[in-house]
């Protein structure tokens, strides 16, 4: 931290982040993401822009070659 700089204390906040994944079978697997679910603004330690709100995030999984 270069000399004479100032830190900014930020307010404490807690997030509530959800995960789910459902198997379908032995090849198939989807996974749900919800972070930040009641969409808080908050600041990060030491960032000036506020952080991202609500985050919705989906994957699905498929093995296409089995051993």
């Amino acid at each position: 931290m270069p000399a004479g700089a100032t830190i900014l204390a930020t307010k404490a906040y807690g997030l509530v982040d959800l995960f789910a994944s459902y198997r379908v079978n032995d090849r198939i697997r989807a996974d749900f993401i919800l972070q930040n679910a009641f969409d808080k603004q908050f600041r990060q330690y030491l960032n000036l822009l506020p952080s991202a709100g609500l985050t919705a995030k989906a994957a699905i999984s498929i093995k296409f070659a089995t051993r």
